[in-house]
């Protein structure tokens, strides 16, 4: 479970400012589509083993697994705009594999849906979160 806030104040760039659709937070989005200076985010995700058939051994060998995530979240000018801000959902899978299990390196491809057709692929060293 995974459970942020971000918030920016002053004259800050466009490229400082909070947004959804990265590789962390809500997938399933374009990164930067959706930014403003405050941003709320949950999300939760469940991890298992991948087996084939009964044979528990090819995940000891192999380290594969697989994952199902949900969320949402919104980005809003002030703390005070969340009440009208868009809420922004965000579901989808993914697949892992353990490379390196004695420091929990793990490689990852998710395919991440938001709202209104939206989507995104992902390919990542290590966990979302």
């Amino acid at each position: 479970v995974q459970l942020a806030a971000e918030g920016t104040t002053g004259d800050a760039p466009i490229d400082q400012l909070s947004l959804v659709g990265s590789s962390s937070y809500l997938r399933g989005y374009l990164r930067g589509r959706y930014r403003d200076r405050q941003l709320v985010a949950a999300q939760v995700e469940y991890r298992a083993p991948w087996f084939f058939g009964l044979d528990r051994r090819f995940f000891t060998r192999d380290r594969l697994g697989w994952v199902l995530f949900a969320g949402g979240g919104a980005v809003a000018p002030r703390v005070a705009d969340f009440g009208d801000a868009r809420f922004l959902p965000s579901v989808g899978l993914g697949g892992r594999w353990l490379i390196f299990p004695s420091s929990g390196a793990t490689v990852r491809i998710d395919l991440g849906f938001g709202a209104r057709g939206q989507r995104g692929l992902y390919l990542n060293f290590n966990e979302a979160f």
